[in-house]
């Protein structure tokens, strides 16, 4: 009952696994897009990359632009002649060119989207009208001075219009080719190729040629190819000559052809019904087959080096390029090890304990089923001795067996608690201490064993002679010029040399992809090592520093864990959770190459909701600004990321996924945002700098706090020297007056007439004077006087004329008479008199 599940297992294992060799085949290419995705129509003739990055398509709806992440489609609305777009072609300054259905041609530059017909498309429109109507075009330039030119698909000819709008083209009936016995090429001025057909009497046409109308004419290096619906043909430049000739029925079956890049040095494609594309160099040597079950209408390799393909009716498809392959019948399965047999094929175990090994095909084939994880070991050693059976003991061998890596020698086998020899006797066990073996190998004369976190040296009779604890838990051993490699979970690969002494680590701190590390090869002066995070190769310099280089999804492996590794004649092979991986290590510096183009830059910048050209002199309430970029790119999109900081606000960095920087209130200030992509963590091309200059309120401007502070300070300085002044009048007057009364003589006395008569009055004794009209009346302690005088030329009278304040405009008063002040009064005894306005100041003047 036993083996009948087994067999049923295997067979429904191998029907899965043809099965699915025949989905994965026709399912190898990255990605697929349809209506559904975006695209305006399933019916796809042409694709071209922007000088911006942007990927362009043309359709039977008009023309669509792609960035990675989502369509945007362009038609009649947009003023485009036609909806059935057939060609690209671009010129030098990046504008380019459109050719329609109708011989209708239309233009636009990607940094504008503004598009223009050609201006002499009345001209070409009357020749598709009245003469070619059935004509596709094919092969357009342009040329500096305007002048447009293209062949025809389905009749072979070529059509011109010059920059002045002369119109000519010449398209030859080929329903009478047969009768044609010559085929001449013919260049014009610029040296623009077309072919000619001659009359004869003789069939000399080649089979394919004679009645198809659909031929197209590519021009090579050195060559040109010629194609019709049934067969090509690549002909010599100098002579014309044949060099390579293919019929494939009377069947058509070609749909297009061109160039693998845009001067022809990369080779060409062809387009067929049903058999997707086959991609030639310029030899004609077949170097790839894509999209085998869809009829291919264009091939194009963007500037990643992504293939993409259009079909007829079936969408858009998507190849990433990578020089690391996987083998189709191992897809989707998780390979837990691999290894070498005796005939040096390769063999590889799944995680549901099924062994396979490759062909020289690589395809995969069964080759049986174990009852626990075995893990692989290598076979060959110097006696020819093969070990291709795992050897299980009841008792002591535990649930997983590998064997050490060394093909010198026999091999130690390592189970999870046990280590045999090549007879299986037991040369140490885990002597009840629960922790598993990791690994053995062979050190000179010695052993070396991982045991859980220790590391030790051991004899042949399995006496421990030294140990070593690494503090980490050790995965795998390898011993290589009397040095210890071992590989670790958490510590990289630690080295070691006879003695247990650490002597070197490779690990993150030196650019190793991780610190988990599943297994270590060495091969000649070069470590692989395979990682949670992918595969790192090392070598050392002349220095004696190591060199690490690492490839992790961004390079292409299908999973990030790599579990173990294989070389078969220069070809790497990893175990992977997504299959098994392989390429060839001459490919290695393609695959590691970095991008050199990086299509990363700012779409837009708003300020409240407005574009503006720059950050730069906002205003206060200018302060909601956003940044728009973006990062076009096709074979990463699921692995990008951006990062941004803002210098001067917050200068960590924060991460992403959107394609804009949004900030609502930003306060004044000067700042520099910064933004940079990240594909699988690493930045890609030059990061995008802006700078931004918020002015704060005029309020908030720091002239405005000068000026305000410098007028505050004014005021209080004239405050102050008028209040000080003015006291300081008084003061000085009060100390003139007091010197004057004592220089002067004790009596002060001065003569009026009165009624008459003179009257000396003696200055002390006059309290006030009032004046009415043109009289004055004094006022003394002992009598009052009227004096026919002006009030105004009293003090002109006495001796003493400090001594006196005039207080209204009729009154003056002696000051030392005054014996009441107020704000608006003073009082001389009895008297009270309200001061006028002009005269509020002199009041300072009085000290009481």
């Amino acid at each position: 009952m036993k083996n009948l599940s087994t067999t049923l297992c295997v067979f429904l294992f191998g029907i899965l696994t043809v099965l699915s060799i025949d989905f994965v085949y026709g399912q190898s290419f990255t990605a697929k897009y349809l209506i559904s995705d975006g695209l305006p129509s399933q019916e796809i003739y042409d694709v071209h990359q922007d000088k911006n990055g942007m990927i362009w398509i043309a359709c039977d709806r008009g023309i669509t632009s792609f960035d990675g992440t989502s369509f945007k489609s362009y038609g009649l609305i947009d003023r485009i002649p036609s909806n059935m777009v057939f060609e690209f072609f671009e010129q030098s300054d990046g504008t380019i060119w459109c050719t329609t259905k109708e011989l209708q041609l239309f233009y636009f530059h990607p940094d504008t989207l503004v598009f223009r017909n050609y201006k002499y498309n009345d001209k070409l429109l009357y020749a598709y009208e009245n003469s070619i109507q059935e004509a596709e075009p094919r092969a357009l330039v342009v040329g500096n001075d305007g002048s447009v030119k293209f062949r025809t698909l389905w009749r072979s000819g070529t059509i011109s219009v010059s920059k002045d709008g002369e119109l000519s083209f010449e398209v030859p009936d080929l329903t009478k080719a047969i009768y044609y016995v010559e085929r001449k090429l013919v260049r014009d001025k610029s040296g623009y190729p077309s072919v000619k057909y001659l009359p004869g009497d003789e069939v000399t046409i080649p089979e394919g040629f004679r009645f198809s109308s659909r031929q197209h004419l590519i021009e090579l290096e050195d060559t040109y190819v010629w194609t019709s619906q049934m067969a090509y043909q690549i002909l010599r430049k100098d002579n014309f000559e044949q060099v390579q000739y293919k019929y494939f029925g009377d069947r058509p079956v070609i749909l297009n052809v061109g160039l693998n890049d845009g001067n022809g040095s990369k080779g060409f494609w062809i387009g067929f019904t049903h058999n997707g594309v086959k991609v030639y160099d310029q030899k004609g040597r077949l170097k790839s087959h894509l999209a085998k079950d869809y009829s291919a209408t264009t091939y194009f390799e963007d500037s990643e080096g992504g293939v993409w393909i259009g079909t007829h009716g079936s969408g858009l498809l998507y190849y990433s390029k990578s020089k690391l392959r996987l083998l189709r019948s191992s897809l989707g399965a998780e390979i837990y090890s691999l290894s070498i047999d005796d005939v040096g094929r390769l063999t590889y175990m799944t995680n549901q304990h099924l062994v396979f090994y490759v062909d020289e095909k690589l395809n995969s084939v069964f080759l049986k089923q174990t009852e626990w994880n075995d893990i692989l070991g290598q076979y060959y050693f110097s006696n020819g001795t093969f070990y291709n059976d795992f050897i299980r003991s009841e008792n002591e061998n535990g649930s997983s067996l590998r064997f050490s890596d060394n093909r010198s020698r026999f091999p130690l086998f390592v189970s999870s608690s046990c280590i045999f020899d090549q007879d299986m006797n037991i040369l140490l066990t885990s002597r009840g201490t629960r922790r598993p073996m990791a690994d053995a190998e062979y050190l000179g004369s010695y052993m070396v064993v991982g045991n859980a976190n220790s590391l030790f040296k051991i004899d042949q009779k399995g006496n421990e002679l030294k140990r070593k604890n690494l503090g980490v838990k050790i995965v795998e051993l390898d011993v290589h010029n009397d040095l210890i490699y071992c590989a670790t979970k958490g510590k990289g690969v630690i080295i070691l040399d006879k003695n247990l002494r650490v002597v070197d680590r490779i690990d993150s701190s030196k650019g190793a992809p991780s610190n988990f590390v599943f297994e270590v090869l060495i091969d000649g002066d070069t470590l692989w090592i395979a990682s949670t995070n992918g595969l790192c190769k090392a070598f050392k310099r002349t220095n004696g520093e190591w060199k690490l280089e690492n490839i992790t999804l961004k390079e292409g492996l299908p999973d990030r864990e790599v579990r173990d590794i294989e070389i078969i004649d220069g070809t790497v092979f990893l175990a992977t959770r997504g299959g098994v991986c392989y390429f060839e290590q001459s490919d290695w510096k393609e695959i590691t190459k970095e991008e050199t183009r990086v299509y990363f830059k700012k779409v837009d910048l708003l300020v409240n909701g407005n574009s503006r050209k720059n950050f730069l002199d906002l205003s206060h309430d200018e302060n909601q600004l956003e940044i728009q970029y973006n990062l076009i790119t096709f074979a990463n999109t699921q692995k990008l990321k951006f990062r941004y900081k803002l210098i001067g606000f917050n200068d960590n960095w924060e991460i992403t996924s959107d394609r804009r920087v949004v900030y609502k209130s930003l306060p004044p200030g000067k700042y520099e945002l910064v933004i940079q992509a990240l594909i699988n963590g690493t930045p890609r091309g030059n990061p995008i700098r802006e700078k931004i200059v918020i002015h704060p309120a005029f309020y908030n401007q720091w002239w405005f706090h000068l000026s305000l502070w410098s007028f505050v300070v004014l005021v209080i300085w004239l405050f102050f020297k008028y209040r000080i002044l003015n006291y300081n009048r008084g003061v000085i007057q009060e100390i003139l007056r007091q010197i004057l009364r004592r220089l002067r003589p004790e009596k002060n006395q001065f003569i009026v007439r009165c009624d008459g008569r003179d009257v000396r009055i003696v200055s002390e004794e006059v309290i006030y004077v009032e004046s009415s009209r043109n009289y004055i009346t004094i006022y003394t302690t002992s009598n009052r006087y009227v004096v026919r005088h002006k009030i105004s030329d009293f003090t002109s009278l006495v001796p003493d004329p400090l001594e006196y304040i005039r207080v209204k405009r009729s009154v003056i008063v002696r000051v030392d008479k005054v014996t009441e002040k107020g704000v608006k009064s003073i009082k001389l005894g009895d008297k009270e008199f309200k001061v006028g306005k002009t005269y509020v100041e002199n009041l300072n003047k009085i000290e009481l």
